[in-house]
């Protein structure tokens, strides 16, 4: 098979990746090649920290790292993630919780004797 057929289907199948960059981006990796970068293998995501609590964040990124520094490149799409609207979600999610606790406390009828537990009970319980 030459790469001149080769499609997304026979691609699928064959088990062969094909990375498709745009021209900028080849520019920038065929520049970056010219410096002795070194690949950083099995890095899963990258978090930068901007001000205000907002953080940036890169799911399976090409990470790089130059040898004679600190120095990482990181290729990848960020995405902004906020960290206040995932405490409101986990809030959202205990209340739910507890909301389904009380209510199935209430329907296996887990009150205290005496204290009526329905509104029939409530109303005509002293006739």
């Amino acid at each position: 098979m030459s790469l001149e057929n080769l499609t997304l289907e026979d691609n699928a199948a064959s088990g062969v990746t094909v990375d498709l960059y745009s021209k900028p981006e080849r520019k920038a990796r065929k520049a970056l090649e010219g410096l002795g970068l070194k690949k950083v293998p099995g890095i899963q995501r990258v978090t930068l920290r901007r001000p205000k609590g907002v953080l940036l964040v890169v799911a399976q990124p090409e990470v790089y790292k130059s040898p004679g520094s600190d120095c990482y490149i990181v290729f990848g799409e960020a995405q902004v993630e906020d960290p206040t609207s995932a405490a409101q979600i986990s809030a959202q999610q205990q209340l739910a919780a507890s909301t389904q606790a009380a209510q199935a406390a209430h329907a296996s009828g887990g009150f205290k004797d005496g204290i009526p537990k329905s509104l029939e009970d409530l109303m005509g319980g002293d006739e």
